[in-house]
């Protein structure tokens, strides 16, 4: 028996544990068929000019990385969003990052002695398992207008910029290096003649890299630098796997960067996770750094503990949690035979009190749960759904039961001066820790330029995440750190205390202090920017940055349609594909539908009103949109098996049955009632290894029951009887390197046996692609990639109507293919650099919607795509069949804020898109005309070979040309025109149909129905 090349790969599969089964393979089968071959016919230009819109929406967050200012000028970095500027101070915001090669950002630079130039640090500096990456260093020298490549390309994440304050030709970049595996490009980097060559002046190993490096202000001789080791497995867990590392810790040079010597005194001499350092202004040799130390929560410093060690006893609920935005906590988990689980805790409650506390965040659930005594009998205040309920539950011990707990609450693994979720240390709780204490991590002051320090506080919450602390510049007493909370303190250090209220969103990433008014902060987060003048008392949310991380789409039939999806930390929403509002889609359009991380999202196709939705590890939920009542879909209990579920779990609604639901953890599960009710499907876990969850699940649009579902371990499965039996389809996918995260799944909808799969390895560190095509069920596979970059690939679609019509959305765009992906080109114009998650096409608007992972929703229209053929091809023109178009009864909303933001509606009236194979002479003229044949209006495109859009307003007589169509007429009636073309001593032509408003239709067809019945 021969056996797939990467079974002995161990480099491939340095993440199996070495006690786990390996599934026995399958006989190799033949080599699969070649990809089909490329119709000469097709060329970029049929699909790089269709528009792309956003459609929002904005106030959703996506993870703010950095923010710098100089005067009204401010810079933002975003997680995968590229950068942003505003000139004057937030009214309105210019993306800065549109088309360069990546779009995620670690750090903005802006040199003082030269305010033109700007750095930017791309691949955000967190090791969340949700980040981007980027490709090194740009740099700009008109203020960001334009920017240039500067860099090492390796270098993956980078944590901070540091720029020479009278030269800024010398520049010193923090690099992490790769997240998922060992390279070398890390360390502290170091140009002198303003980037053209780097050296890596501190130099660690290829696990360890920096995160912060600053230059003392007035003596630029004196660098700091945080250096510091992190490794993601190929799991999504919450935490990385490896946090700490020998050679982490503060470096210091006093020869500008030549050498440096590691700090010690005063420090942690244990082994140190993340870190992050602020200079005070007024006096540089006062800085301020926060650490994360191994021993971090303990009550001594220099006690020996094998981590996971906690007291023997003490109260425990059973249940793990999640912030849940607008308060409470959000029940993810409720362990088996605990208490919470005796009482009837569900997983989807929020929880708002325990006993006589509030819980607004969950760090208020620990906090609750350790102030009682085991056996205390407390009552849990809960909204489940739209109602609100109390829940007397015992609590338990926590040596008696041998554990439980967990998570948020801060179980088993959460030393005694832990904070929330379990690691990182609580604020305030320095003289407690004994003398030792500084061993623990905290915050740090030193006042002779880093050479001996003092710990002053304890705090440093959930520290991979964030690490960040600020010095007020004009006020060494008021010190920020970043947390889930936003921390301050009013007296040098020795007490800090949260600031941030209901009206921002949690998880902050960095925050600003003005240099000239210390009462003006900006802070931002998971949630966006946001802007206090009174130090934090109260809190402006901008409301203009049309950025988010949505997961999933799904869309409705409504009209207009409606789109649905979930984004990072900030729930789940939907939201209109265009109003009636002539400025466009407000972030008012959108309404919120479920908490939590969001993520899935499936519209009931019988009942529009229904939409199910995932938060993280597992929760899904039902909403009701006629009533706004939500509902948890359950989960069975089987003795003697533990269900685990990954960060983004898969599900799907049956396209034959549409309250038929299936969701799959490491074991697949089905409802027959809408969740009411679910079974197990599988009696044996699906990974092949004991942490594999599903991240891919489908059922076959032509043949119901055929089921496929993925892993993020490698697995994929098939059944063929509704998931009583399962056949192994991974040991035949002969084209992988070794076992990778299944991102998307795609039965065909025109072939029963055919069926389409993404395969994601940046979790392996593999960035390649991996896009495969069954034609067998998965008995035999060949591999789509062809032309695609190299870039890993998070969904394939196919489309509805044509075989032929593919989409793939990457890390860093959106391809599609008119020939079954024997050759690939970039999907239309407008779409920046972004990280495309999923794809849905509304089938009666001939819309793709994708939602993308920094840049929130886009649409672009595929009318044209589905007509291509290579005959139409090689014609020297033609004009395409357009869609109907709806004559919309449009309104306003009156004076309007500069800064709020609103997505613009498709363009009034039809769209008409034309086929030239050759660039013309001159620009070519499309005229549209009502059924005598009497013109109406003339359209100019431009002199551009391939498919162009023309737009027509659906007015006649108009005075503008080309794009702008009809002028300033009437709007003509409902009925059918039609729109010509001259090509040679050929007459093109189409018919399309303006229809009425939906609400004009209705309201006529409801008088007909009066009229009929009253005999008229």
């Amino acid at each position: 028996m021969t056996h797939p090349a990467w079974l002995f790969a161990c480099s491939a599969l340095a993440w199996w544990s070495p006690q786990e089964p390996v599934a026995a393979p399958a006989p190799e089968p033949a080599p699969a068929a070649a990809p089909a071959a490329a119709s000469p016919g097709f060329r970029a230009d049929m699909a790089a000019h269709l528009p792309w819109r956003s459609i929002g929406p904005v106030n959703m967050g996506g993870r703010i990385t950095d923010f710098e200012a100089q005067g009204h000028h401010w810079y933002v970095g975003t997680a995968a969003g590229g950068v942003w500027k505003t000139s004057n101070r937030g009214i309105t915001w210019t993306p800065l990052f549109q088309n360069e090669a990546v779009s995620s950002v670690g750090d903005v630079a802006v040199a003082a002695a030269n305010p033109d130039i700007v750095w930017v640090g791309t691949g955000e500096e967190n090791a969340r398992n949700s980040v981007s990456w980027g490709d090194g260093i740009y740099k700009s020298t008109d203020a960001g207008k334009t920017f240039k490549h500067m860099g090492l390309a390796e270098s993956f994440q980078i944590g901070h910029i540091a720029i020479h304050p009278t030269n800024p030709d010398v520049v010193f970049v923090a690099a992490l290096g790769k997240l998922w595996g060992p390279n070398r490009q890390r360390g502290v980097f170091r140009t002198k003649d303003g980037g053209t060559t780097w050296e890596n002046v501190l130099p660690l190993d290829e696990n360890t890299g920096c995160i912060d490096v600053r230059v003392h202000p007035t003596k630029p001789d004196t660098v700091w630098a945080c250096a510091y080791e992190r490794r993601r497995n190929a799991f999504d867990d919450n935490d990385p796997e490896v946090r700490f590392g020998d050679k982490s810790g503060l470096y210091r040079s006093s020869d500008g960067g030549n050498t440096w010597e590691r700090v010690s005194k005063g420090l942690p001499n244990c082994k140190w996770g993340r870190s992050g350092l602020s200079v005070y202004d007024k006096n540089p040799d006062v800085l301020f750094l926060i650490v994360e130390s191994e021993r971090s929560g303990w009550a001594n410093g220099t006690q020996k503990f094998a981590r996971g060690e906690e007291p023997a006893s003490g109260a425990f609920l059973g249940m793990q949690s999640e912030d849940e935005q607008g308060g409470g906590a959000r029940v993810t988990t409720v362990s088996d035979g605990s208490p919470a689980e005796s009482a009837g805790l569900q997983e989807g409650d929020i929880v708002l009190a325990i006993g006589e506390k509030e819980v607004k965040v969950g760090t208020d659930v620990a906090a609750a749960v350790r102030a009682n005594k085991p056996g205390t009998k407390v009552s849990v205040k809960v909204r489940r759904g739209s109602d609100e309920k109390s829940i007397d539950v015992t609590l338990g011990d926590r040596g008696a039961a041998g554990g439980g707990g967990g998570g948020a609450e801060g179980g088993r693994g959460s030393p005694p001066y832990s904070a929330q979720l379990g690691v990182g240390q609580r604020q305030n709780v320095q003289d407690e820790q004994g003398e030792q204490g500084f061993e623990t991590g905290g915050i740090f002051r030193s006042e002779d330029a880093g050479v001996t320090w003092k710990r002053i506080n304890s705090l440093n919450e959930r520290p991979f995440y964030y690490s960040m602390i600020c010095v007020d510049p004009s006020d060494e007493q008021r010190i920020y750190s970043c947390g889930v909370s936003l921390w301050a303190s009013s007296n040098g250090g020795e007490n800090f205390g949260p600031i941030h209220n209901q009206a921002v969103h949690v998880d902050f990433h960095t925050v600003w202090v003005d240099p000239q008014d210390g009462m003006h902060i900006v802070a931002t987060c998971d949630g966006g920017v946001n802007i206090s003048r009174d130090r934090g008392k109260t809190w402006e949310m901008l409301p203009n940055l049309p950025i988010g991380q949505f997961y999933h789409v799904d869309v409705d039939t409504a009209q207009p349609y409606n789109v649905y999806g979930g984004l990072q930390d900030n729930g789940s929403w939907g939201g209109p594909s265009r109003t009636r509002i002539r400025e466009g889609i407000g972030w008012d359009d959108w309404i919120k539908l479920y908490g939590g991380d969001g993520f899935g999202a499936a519209v009931d196709q019988e009942n529009p009103n229904i939409v199910f939705l995932t938060s993280q590890n597992g929760a899904i939920g039902k909403y009701d949109l006629s009533n706004h009542r939500t509902s948890s879909v359950s989960r069975p209990r089987v003795r003697g098996k533990t269900f685990s579920f990954n960060w983004d779990t898969p599900f799907c609604l049956s396209p034959h049955n549409s309250k038929i639901l299936f969701f799959a953890g490491n074991y697949p599960f089905r409802s027959l009632d809408h969740g009411r009710n679910t079974e197990l499907l599988k009696q044996e876990p699906i990974g092949l290894t004991s942490k594999g969850t599903a991240t891919a699940m489908a059922e076959s649009p032509r043949q119901a029951g055929l089921l496929y579902v993925g892993t993020d371990d490698g697995a994929l499965w098939r059944s063929d009887d509704h998931g009583h039996t399962w056949t192994p389809l991974h040991e035949r996918l002969w084209g992988l390197p070794g076992p990778r995260y299944v991102s998307s799944i795609h039965p065909s909808a025109h072939d029963t046996d055919r069926v389409y799969v993404t395969f994601d390895g940046h979790r392996s560190n593999d960035f390649a692609t991996h896009v495969f095509v069954s034609e067998d069920r998965g008995k035999n596979w060949k591999s789509l990639v062809a032309n695609l970059p190299a870039e890993p690939a998070h969904v394939v679609f196919e489309d509805q109507t044509v075989p032929d019509l593919l989409f793939v959305g990457t890390e860093f765009g959106c391809w599609t293919s008119l020939d079954r992906g024997a050759q690939w080109f970039p999907l239309g114009k407008g779409l920046p650099t972004v990280p495309v998650r999923d794809l849905v096409i509304q089938n009666r608007e001939q819309e793709l919607v994708a939602a993308t992972h920094g840049r929130a929703m886009w649409i672009v229209d595929i009318t044209p795509l589905r007509q291509l053929t290579a005959k139409l091809a090689a014609a020297d023109a033609h004009v395409f069949a357009p869609k109907s178009s709806i004559l919309w009864r449009m309104t306003g909303r009156g004076a309007q804020s500069d800064k709020n933001f609103f997505a613009a509606n498709p363009p009034y009236g039809a769209t008409i898109y034309l086929w030239l194979k050759d660039e013309p002479k001159e620009a070519p003229q499309v005229t549209i005309h009502d059924v005598t044949g009497k013109q109406l209006a003339m359209l100019t495109g431009k002199k551009t070979a391939g498919v162009q859009p023309l737009q027509w307003g659906a007015q006649s007589g108009g005075r503008r040309g080309g794009g702008g169509g009809g002028g300033f007429a009437s709007p003509l009636r409902p009925g059918t025109y039609s729109a010509r073309f001259k090509s040679g001593d050929q007459t093109l032509a189409q018919a399309f149909q303006l229809l009425p408003d939906p609400i004009d239709a209705a309201a006529a067809k409801s008088s007909l129905s009066t009229e009929a019945a009253s005999g008229n």
